[in-house]
Formats: C-alpha cells, structure tokens, sequence
C-alpha cells in the first residue's frame, strides 16, 4: 500500500509549471546586474518588502499588476529629470477615470558610492 496518491506527482508537476510559467519576469532572469546597480523598484503589496526588476518597463509593469491587477498603458520620466525615476500609468482595478492613471513610479537602485544616471544606469559618484 502506497502512503501517497498517485495523482499528487502530477499535481506538483503542474504546480511547478504554472510557476515557471508565471514567475516574475525578475525571477527568471539570470544576468547579473551592472556594476553597482541592484534594480528597480516596484510595488509589491507588501508592506517593508523592497523588489528589484533587471529594466524599468519589468518594474512598472509588476507594479500595475500587483497594485491594481491591470496592464502597463504607458510610461514618463518624472517631472524634474531625473534618470533614476520613472512614471507608470495604468487603469484603476474598477475602470474609473478611463484611459488610466500615472499611480506607480521605478526607481532605480544603487548600492552605496554609486548613483543613478542617464540612461538608467548606476555610476561611481565622484
């Protein structure tokens, strides 16, 4: 006699897949990040939780999707200039306003004696 049903291997198999499937973009991406960079933000849901994505499009994307469960409309520069800062738009999980909102904002991460520069990349500070 069998301890386990048979049919629970196909089930952690399709668990798996599923996974696989449906990871993060960031979670599968195996490239290193440039020197002295750690990625950039977006909006987890969770509270103290800070996430990185590998591009700026990946983070505003997993922030739509996980504030609001929508799709990324479109994407800014925030006011000011700064390279380390982007805007994401996307619609509120009801609909309401049409056309979207810029709710999220990607910033890019550096670790310490580096900071953000054009194009979205972290330099040495002088």
């Amino acid at each position: 006699m069998m301890n386990r049903p048979l049919f629970t291997i196909p089930i952690r198999s399709f668990l798996l897949a599923l996974w696989i499937v449906l990871a993060p973009p960031a979670v599968l991406a195996g490239s290193a990040m440039p020197e002295g960079t750690k990625g950039w933000t977006y909006f987890t849901g969770i509270p103290s939780t800070q996430q990185y994505a590998a591009d700026p499009i990946t983070a505003c994307q997993l922030s739509a999707q996980n504030h609001m469960g929508t799709p990324l409309l479109a994407m800014r520069a925030t006011p000011g200039g700064n390279s380390g800062f982007l805007d994401c738009k996307y619609e509120h999980m009801l609909g309401v306003p049409k056309g979207g909102e810029w709710y999220g904002i990607a910033t890019l991460e550096c670790e310490s004696g580096y900071a953000p520069r054009w194009p979205g990349v972290c330099g040495k500070r002088n």
